[in-house]
């Protein structure tokens, strides 16, 4: 994929971290992703998007590497609330 740009949504307090990620390509993408308070801390949503013309390997290939990133995610977060 190359070096890709982030742009979240404007700060808030409502959990919001809506983003789109801009490809090298000029390709953006619009990545739905809130945060929800629980009883035991938080629990985050992602949704994720097959793209028109995506094939279904190219999406698994996204669900796999999201997928990294949230368990990253929750180390860090889990790491430094210990």
């Amino acid at each position: 994929m190359g070096s890709v740009k982030i742009r979240f949504a404007d700060k808030n307090k409502i959990g919001i971290l809506d983003h789109d990620v801009a490809l090298p390509s000029v390709e953006t993408f619009y990545n739905p992703m809130r945060v929800f308070p629980n009883e035991m801390g938080s629990e985050l949503i992602f949704t994720l998007y097959q793209r028109p013309g995506m094939s279904d390997k190219d999406i698994t290939k996204d669900e796999e590497q999201i997928k990294s990133d949230l368990a990253r995610l929750k180390t860090l977060i889990e790491n430094q609330s210990a």
